[in-house]
């Protein structure tokens, strides 16, 4: 059942304030020390407050980091979904250095979680953290109405930042949109799926409230609330087909464009079916047998909750639910299906066309998970699957679909892989064919079924991170492995070797172009490739087109082309894989 009309998410939407578009977009701030420039600029949002920014990128954007769009979840609405900010002082408040981030959960199984990768205020994080990071040209007025880049920051739902994906230089070259990223709860704090909750994803409200916070007040930026385009890379990927999938597909008019990149997805299940691990959870709280087990929850403190999540990683429930290795939270505080939210899996909610009337960009990088197993990997067996719940006849069927050739002499992705690893890595692995290589399918396919081929664009982006260490500069080789695709629109040009920039600036291009337009074409770099949409050949799903992103080599470099970047067929026999992923048979067992 829906809980829509005068239920929680309607109240919500009530709650919300209008702000009227002629509001001033800034207060200059006058610096003696500045020659008399605007040196820290201050928005001023009525009833929603005052907030002094920040001038960067030699003057060409005027940033602000952390502004709050959301009551703190504390106390009684830790784990509730989020509730609109009320009337704020007016008194001007300092953004103009980072925020603290939101507590961070499963990053410790890669070393993260104690590490400042955000600067100085890192640290572990903090609840009162739902805020905004936004970044507009500096000359960009009320009137300017830019369009909207509202961006979900990786992390598996589970750590990370939004300053981690700092968009001032593409914001600041580019000057002709705004540049918005969410800061939202992660791990247990997003996601506590209980029977006592209104709804297991409140990380995922948390995007949406913030989305509607933004068409109150995005006009005052410069911004044009009509003109907002999704965006995220792995969980912030899942966090996008989570909105498109949210409450069947209703948008609620707040996003016109999405794009999902190197999509994580996991498995799903119903609260009713976490049952078992609440209660472990509780007894790793401590929590005494005759306390209400949410209560308990709610009461206990921060560093309880993160020692908590640590420690139910290998947690198997009487139930059958065992470990999900699919990002280090085996706990699977993920989205879930709540029947308010999320009514099924994203996967099955994409295949029933229950999903947002959107324009899509959907795609991965070539060679996802290779910096997220060891390469000495030899077989593709029971023991070395990571993939949730496959029997071993299945696990056997999997290697067939995966033959391995090394004598061949050069890779061919139609029919089989020149490396155990590379088989393994898109196989039994959750960066693979199963899981983000192959979300590129399930979310291409099935957009194109239900709103038409020519409203998608897929990609295979092949160019390897920027900074990374070539053995030959002069032919850039290398695994281009999940995020590499993030470093070419956060990285500043100016650091970037020849080639990079060259890709950065194309790549840019295109989604900027998609940004503003709705079509990756309309504004692209005159050099650069048509990207041919989706069912351009006719039939998206025997023969899907996508676009390949990669550096220009030696051997071609007497065409004049920047890149050489170019149009491909998806090879047949890694659809007709992808295919087999997404079988009833398999994704019941998954449960992706």
């Amino acid at each position: 059942m829906r809980m829509r009309g005068t239920g929680l998410i309607a109240a919500l939407c009530a709650a919300a304030r209008t702000v009227a578009v002629s509001l001033p977009p800034s207060i200059g701030v006058r610096d003696a020390a500045h020659d008399g420039q605007i040196a820290k600029p201050v928005i001023d949002l009525g009833d929603a407050g005052l907030y002094r920014g920040i001038i960067q990128n030699n003057g060409t954007v005027a940033s602000w980091k952390g502004i709050p769009y959301a009551k703190p979840p504390v106390g009684s609405l830790r784990f509730m979904p989020p509730e609109p900010l009320g009337e704020q002082s007016t008194n001007i408040v300092d953004t103009s250095e980072d925020a603290l981030r939101c507590v961070q959960f499963s990053g410790a199984s890669y070393g993260i979680i104690n590490s400042n990768i955000v600067g100085v205020k890192a640290g572990p994080g903090q609840e009162d953290c739902l805020k905004l990071w936004i970044w507009k040209p500096v000359n960009a007025t009320a009137e300017s109405k830019l369009p909207v880049m509202f961006y979900v920051h990786g992390g598996g739902l589970q750590y990370s930042a939004a300053p981690n994906n700092d968009f001032s230089d593409w914001v600041g070259q580019s000057q002709d949109f705004i540049a918005v990223n969410v800061g939202y709860r992660l791990g247990a704090l997003g996601f506590m799926g209980h029977t006592s909750l209104p709804s297991a994803n409140a990380g995922i409200l948390d995007q949406r409230l913030a989305l509607k916070w933004l068409s109150q007040h995005v006009a005052a930026f410069g911004g044009d609330p009509d003109n907002v385009t999704i965006m995220g890379q792995s969980g912030g990927g899942y966090g996008i087909v989570s909105q498109m999938a949210l409450y069947d597909g209703d948008s609620e008019g707040l996003f016109q464009q999405a794009i999902p990149r190197s999509i994580q997805r996991a498995p799903m299940f119903k609260i009713e079916e976490l049952e078992d691990r609440n209660a472990e959870f509780a007894r790793l709280l401590n929590c005494t047998s005759g306390q209400d087990q949410l209560d308990c929850f709610r009461n206990a403190t921060v560093q309880s909750l993160v020692d908590a999540y640590a420690s139910i990683t290998k947690f198997e429930a009487s139930s059958g639910m065992f470990s999900n290795l699919t990002f280090g939270s085996s706990a699977a505080f993920l989205p879930m299906i709540d029947n308010v939210t999320l009514t099924d899996t994203i996967t099955r909610l994409f295949q029933n066309g229950r999903i947002a009337n959107v324009s899509l960009i959907a795609g991965a990088v070539n060679d996802e998970g290779a910096n997220a197993v060891p390469r000495n990997i030899t077989s593709l067996n029971p023991a070395t699957n990571q993939i949730w719940n496959l029997t071993a006849s299945q696990v056997e069927e999997v290697a067939g679909r995966y033959p391995v050739n090394e004598t061949f002499g050069f890779a061919s992705p139609d029919s089989f892989f020149l490396s155990e690893f590379k088989a393994y890595i898109q196989s039994l692995h959750p960066f693979g064919e199963a899981g983000i290589t192959g979300s590129e399918r399930v979310v291409g396919l099935y957009m194109a079924q239900a709103f038409g081929a020519n409203r998608v664009w897929n990609f295979r982006f092949n160019s390897p991170t920027v900074g990374t260490n070539y053995s030959n500069p002069n032919l850039p080789l290398n695994y281009v492995t999940h995020s590499a695709d993030n470093s070419y629109l956060q990285n500043s040009t100016a650091v970037m070797k020849p080639f990079e920039k060259a890709i950065a600036h194309e790549w840019r291009a295109y989604l900027g172009s998609f940004i503003r337009t709705g079509n990756p074409n309309n504004q692209k770099l005159a050099s650069s490739p048509v990207w041919h949409n989706y069912g351009f050949l006719g039939d998206p799903e025997a023969s899907p087109m996508r676009l390949v992103p990669q550096f220009n080599f030696l051997s071609n470099l007497a065409s004049g082309e920047l890149t050489g970047t170019q149009m491909e067929v998806a090879q047949r026999a890694q659809i007709q894989r992808e295919d087999w992923w997404t079988t009833d048979g398999i994704l019941e067992a998954t449960r992706l």
